[in-house]
């Protein structure tokens, strides 16, 4: 068990306190547009296939852009990249807030809004995940993901209660403009990130991209003024400093004159050499889209029709997010000794939402049930993306990162497509019921592959044996996140 000092020593590193701080305010807004969003649409057609096609217009381009995103995260300033990112999010979401609160909303524009919003997740998350990396350092990434995690959720508790009363009183519109406006903050935080960032990795020094000292290797090289150039040891006395790779702001080591299609070439081979990580984004893949795209797409439709309308489903995600700051404590101080096992479990805590959903049981009944969805999911993605950030060489954290996000997404986009036809068909209480069985076959037929029990707290299965992180490669899963939207991880309602 993590001590609650240790749990929280990331917070003592200035970088990562503000990095924090950037996400805490954009997390609040994260939350507050899709419940305005969703029932914006529902009040504006009245129909859940309508609201699949807004949703999917999100979802698309990062399935489409996410392998770019990664490939420009590890290839320049990760920093940058969230910034022109938060920009572009800040712009979308900016001009739908715009046409809800004047009246003129239609549908293909709230559909266009999305694409544009959806591009500058892609080129966020994959860059944010390297980024912690180079914050916190891998002695401290579990401690810092589920930090990151605990924020989520918390800010989640008082966002959603703010879009339900919001939704219900002035409108759909405010909700995203304050949303627009968190994404301002966030880039101004980030802003105030060096371009050398410090970290909790200072003893781990960077090497110039071509270098390779042997062991008599001299003292490193200093400039005029006496301080250390680009890629030597920080001097000493300079405490928390680290230099990065390539002296840009977390970002990756460069690759020479190699294109776009080899970078991302490299960060798909990385993922192939991981038999543990492949099974991993299977089984997101394919709950993600049989379990939880139905469930968010159906989900405010029978909240509108059975519950009460925003009030309830602000209720159920209010629960889902207090789960989630259970997951994240849980995930700060528990250290399983085969994490993705006790990860696979937990997950089984997802299957009680769709199955109470489809009766439709009582408000509160799902709100319990939704608290032990959020903890599921904030205890299956610290695991995941630990993982990720511990055995990935971090000049390929993003990409790989990218490589687990699409393989994650790329068929939610069917599941949302196929979720509002089949309510159509069969009712939305079937769809539903059958998603939470999906949920238990699915898991459970995980949990019989082999390299699922390999994976220990410290070793990698694909390796066999104990590996030392500045070989980068060899550790293994602890997971949040992501920022979130967020690597592998499972849509929040």
């Amino acid at each position: 068990m993590t001590s609650v000092r240790g749990m929280v020593a990331p917070l003592g590193v200035r970088d990562f306190r503000r990095y924090y701080l950037g996400h805490t305010a954009s997390a609040f807004g994260d939350t507050l547009t899709p419940l305005a969003v969703a029932f914006a649409v529902l009040h504006l057609t009245g129909s859940p296939a309508d609201l699949a096609v807004v949703l999917l217009g999100g979802r698309l381009p990062v399935i489409v852009l996410t392998l770019v995103g990664g490939a420009l995260g590890d290839r320049f300033s990760r920093r940058g990249v969230m910034l022109v990112a938060d920009m572009i999010r800040f712009l979308a979401h900016g001009v739908t807030a715009l046409l809800l609160l004047t009246g003129v909303a239609q549908l293909w524009m709230l559909v266009v809004l999305q694409l544009v919003a959806g591009m500058g997740s892609a080129l966020f998350n994959p860059a944010a995940v390297g980024l912690v990396l180079s914050l916190a350092g891998k002695e401290r990434l579990q401690e810092a993901n589920s930090l990151l995690a605990i924020s989520r959720s918390t800010t989640s508790i008082l966002a959603l209660a703010v879009a339900g009363a919001l939704v219900a009183t002035v409108g759909p519109g405010w909700a995203v403009l304050i949303d627009a406006g968190t994404f301002l903050v966030s880039a101004a935080f980030l802003q105030r990130l060096p371009h050398t960032p410090l970290g909790l990795n200072a003893e781990r020094s960077a090497q110039p991209p071509d270098a390779n000292p042997g062991p008599n290797a001299g003292p490193p090289s200093r400039t005029a003024d006496g301080n250390p150039e680009r890629g030597a040891d920080p001097p000493d006395g300079d405490p928390g400093r680290s230099v990065g790779l390539s002296g840009r702001a977390g970002g990756g080591k460069r690759e020479g004159r190699a294109g776009l299609p080899a970078s991302i070439g490299a960060g798909v081979a990385a993922v192939g050499s991981r038999s543990w990580l492949w099974v991993w984004i299977v089984h997101v893949s394919l709950t993600n889209m049989i379990v939880v795209s139905p469930f968010l797409v159906l989900g405010p439709y029978v909240a509108d029709q059975h519950l009460g309308g925003a009030p309830a489903w602000s209720a159920i995600g209010i629960g889902y997010a207090v789960g989630g700051l259970a997951g994240g404590v849980v995930s700060a101080r528990w250290r399983p000794r085969r994490p993705m096992v006790a990860a696979l479990l937990v997950f089984l805590l997802m299957a009680p939402l769709p199955a109470l959903l489809a009766v439709p049981a009582a408000t509160w009944l799902l709100v319990i049930a939704a608290a032990g969805a959020g903890l599921q999911l904030v205890v299956y993605n610290v695991a995941q993306t630990t993982a990720v950030q511990r055995d990935v060489p971090e000049e390929l954290v993003a990409r790989v990162s990218s490589v687990v996000m699409l393989g994650a997404l790329v068929a939610a986009p069917l599941g949302m497509a196929l979720a509002g036809p089949a309510a159509a068909a069969y009712g939305a209480g079937p769809v539903l019921a059958s998603s939470a069985a999906l949920t238990v076959l699915f898991t459970l037929a995980t949990l019989l592959v082999p390299s699922v029990w390999r994976v220990t707290g410290g070793t990698s299965p694909d390796r066999g044996g104990d590996v030392s992180p500045e070989q980068g490669e060899g550790l293994s899963p602890g997971r949040d996140e992501g920022p979130s939207p967020r690597p592998g991880r499972q849509p929040v309602p």
